[in-house]
């Protein structure tokens, strides 16, 4: 990827602590390394924002999911009972 030389101003204490993790000659791969990082979390929590925005159907079992549940094990037994009694 090209790059391009920019001038961005920072704190004294965080130019400090980035050059004592990076190191003094690799400043410029640091940043872009983290800002890449930070740049596609951002994306990944706007479409996650935008899925939570998308309204679909109801589920009316999300209502009484107790209620579901009872009757999903209910059916359950007697599919169960329905297949080992024509079996015999």
């Amino acid at each position: 990827m090209a790059t391009v030389r920019t001038h961005v101003m920072l704190p004294e204490e965080l130019l400090k602590e980035l050059d004592s993790v990076a190191g003094r000659g690799r400043r410029s791969e640091f940043i872009a390394e983290v800002l890449a990082g930070a740049l596609r979390q951002r994306r990944q929590l706007e479409a996650f924002e935008a899925a939570l925005a998308v309204e679909g159907p109801p589920v009316p079992e999300w209502d009484d999911p107790d209620s579901w549940l009872r009757e999903l094990r209910k059916s359950e037994r007697d599919d169960w009972a329905t297949e080992g009694n024509s079996e015999r």
